[in-house]
């Protein structure tokens, strides 16, 4: 056997190495799940996996979407972290919550505070996907001692001006799929399963911010593993949550923030970049990372490796190789 068929013999048994074990570690079951009592008698849902090591504390998007949409694919962080998920209030299998009243971005940070303290947790790290990453920063604002890094991946924007302009684009952006989704209603495998039309409705949104949809086929994360009413509860929890921020500006409160920030986004994102340049030119110690053959908010499914090992660097205490500086 010649040396260049042993080095290819090794290389691809590391590599069927690698992926047996990530896929085993997909299927492990979570360390601990159950319910923490907030403030005003709802509960909310939490999965832990992993022990040992930083404590990981998700931030799915939303307002009113849930952390089974993104925290699969995110597993992989579990095997030297310990990973926390919550269900934010109102939504995935959290208790419902119908007062509009109590969704505002502070009521959602004591949350944050609640479970922070049930996990006895001194320092965490958050990460916000979306609309985590505004909940993520103001929690940081108002316990800075009780947060070791931000690791922001497709943000919200951090202004109201930003957002209303990435919410014009957006709209042009599903449009690709609107025949699509308008049709299957009329598809006879989805007509009498509501489950199977959810996935297929959210599958087709989500695929408008792929680079290459196909990648989609890898995902393990669903959104549609929520109650029924998801649609109706996310509409609900988003408008009382913009209604709360208004005209917001986060940009002078995360100008204070000094703990080490890393804001993610895909390189070819179909939506504005403005919104993660400004994160990252507000935030004194961040870097951006625009990562290749990535849209919007997705790297983890579309490029797994590269996302896993920079990040890996960042909880280490380095930036990912490509993260930026950017001036001020």
């Amino acid at each position: 056997m010649t040396k260049l068929t042993k080095r290819a013999l090794i290389a691809s048994l590391t590599l069927l190495a690698a992926v047996c074990a990530t896929s085993n570690l997909y299927a492990t079951p979570p360390s601990a799940e159950g319910y923490i009592q907030v403030d005003d008698s709802l509960r909310l849902f939490y999965r832990v996996y992993g022990e040992g090591g930083e404590a990981l504390v998700l931030l799915h998007g939303g307002p009113g979407a849930n952390f089974m949409g993104v925290g699969p694919d995110l597993l992989p962080l579990s095997e030297r972290h310990t990973l926390i998920m919550y269900d934010q209030r109102g939504g995935g299998a959290s208790d419902p919550d119908p007062n509009g009243a109590s969704h505002t971005i502070d009521t959602h940070a004591r949350d944050l505070e609640t479970v922070r303290q049930f996990f006895g947790l001194e320092r965490m790290t958050l990460i916000g996907h979306s609309w985590g990453c505004p909940l993520a920063a103001r929690y940081a604002e108002q316990h800075p001692a009780r947060v070791a890094r931000l690791l922001l991946i497709g943000p919200m924007e951090p202004t109201r001006e930003l957002w209303d302009e990435r919410v014009r684009v957006q709209q042009e952006v599903h449009q690709r799929t609107a025949k699509e989704r308008a049709a299957l209603k009329d598809r006879e495998d989805l007509i009498d399963n509501p489950r199977a039309m959810l996935r297929a409705e959210m599958d087709l949104w989500q695929s408008s911010y792929y680079y290459d949809p196909a990648r989609m086929a890898t995902k393990r994360g669903d959104y549609s593993d929520a109650p029924l009413n998801m649609h109706e509860s996310y509409q609900v929890i988003g408008a009382a949550v913009l209604q709360d921020l208004a005209d917001y500006d986060l940009r002078p409160t995360l100008a204070e923030m000094h703990m080490p920030a890393l804001i993610v986004e895909g390189a070819q994102s179909p939506l504005p970049m403005e919104g993660e340049w400004a994160w990252a030119r507000a935030l004194p110690n961040s870097r951006l990372w625009l990562i290749e053959e990535v849209g919007h908010a997705y790297p983890f499914v579309e490029q797994p490796e590269v996302f896993f090992q920079g990040v890996a660097r960042f909880l280490r205490g380095d930036w990912p190789i490509g993260a930026q500086a950017v001036s001020r």
